[in-house]
């Protein structure tokens, strides 16, 4: 964003719709699930753009977001903005009528938004990780039919050591697993296989990443690329498959009906792609929204996420998943 957009959209807001001059918020306060550490760098840039303004970063659980949207917040823990990698509970959100439509800058058509309420960032392909030093011929990774096929035939040594990040509690996790069912039925045969190589389960995607560097295990299946280029892994090798890679969009949004007024600005600031391209890799963005991948399959934001969040669809699939990867 040139500084002189950044100018007028300041006294936009300033002057407001009225013609009489608005005092600006002196603060503003964005939640997410990342770690501060993993969303410092976002913050300073947004911070250098708006130097009037206190900007606030607080790491909440998705859970706990969700409860404080959906009942009246607490004034002593403002919420202006929600940055998080499920577009699905963005949606369901927007659809229950508890967020704001924002008046910021669009093209037409513009498929990165919902109803402007819910605006995507950056789309997070699903990656597979293994050990550099494990025994895996590169071409069972070509795609899914062959990862299937080696799983299924896999040697002794790899019983137990393969990986997957329980899709009943990290959501990102989830909606990835709904995704990828919906394109292929190797999805499950995949699923079956890890359950087959008593595959180990972990809550979360730093806990599989620290497993693969300490030698615990080989391979992990569906782990979001901004994980992965935030980590230090010398050891571990990324790859992607041929047939096609799922790349989940993530979003943010403004709680309604109490909006900073700065609330449009800032959800500018972030989407703004001059902005964006000033991040080195290693920080809260993947690399170029994941540049040089092939066959990547961007899921839109829609109504179509909905039918994931439907409560009887979920467990359903969650029956399955762990029917799948426990072989119980």
């Amino acid at each position: 964003m040139t500084r002189l957009r950044t100018i007028l959209l300041l006294l936009a807001l300033v002057v407001g719709g009225t013609g009489s001059a608005q005092p600006l918020p002196d603060a503003f306060h964005v939640v997410g699930t990342l770690p501060p550490d993993r969303v410092g760098q976002l913050m300073a840039r947004v911070s250098g753009e708006l130097p009037a303004v206190s900007l606030h970063y607080r790491q909440m659980g998705e859970s706990e977001i969700v409860s404080m949207i959906e009942s009246p917040l607490p004034p002593d823990r403002p919420i202006d903005l929600v940055v998080l990698p499920t577009p699905d509970l963005g949606v369901r959100l927007a659809n229950e009528g508890l967020l704001d439509s924002l008046p910021i800058s669009l093209e037409q058509p513009d498929p990165s938004h919902w109803r402007q309420e819910v605006f995507s960032l950056f789309h997070d392909p699903a990656m597979i990780a293994v050990r550099k030093d494990a025994p895996l011929p590169e071409a069972a990774l070509r795609t899914r039919l062959d990862l299937a096929r080696f799983l299924e035939s896999a040697p002794p040594r790899f019983r137990g050591r393969v990986g997957l990040v329980n899709i009943g509690i990290d959501s990102q996790s989830y909606a990835y697993a709904t995704q990828d069912q919906l394109r292929s039925p190797l999805y499950w045969r995949i699923m079956r296989a890890f359950g087959h190589l008593d595959a180990r389960i972990y809550e979360t995607n730093a806990e599989i990443l620290d497993a693969l560097r300490n030698g615990r295990i080989d391979l992990a299946y569906n782990l979001p690329l901004s994980q992965l280029v935030f980590e230090p892994l010398d050891e571990i090798r990324i790859d992607a498959f041929e047939d096609y890679v799922i790349a989940l969009p993530w979003v943010v949004f403004a709680p309604s009906p109490d909006r900073n007024p700065m609330t449009p600005l800032v959800v500018d600031l972030l989407r703004d792609d001059v902005l964006q391209q000033r991040f080195p890799p290693k920080t809260f963005w993947a690399p170029a929204d994941g540049e040089g991948l092939t066959n990547t399959q961007k899921v839109k934001l829609g109504p179509e996420l909905l039918v994931f969040q439907d409560a009887l669809k979920k467990s359903a699939i969650l029956d399955e998943w762990f029917q799948s990867v426990t072989r119980e």
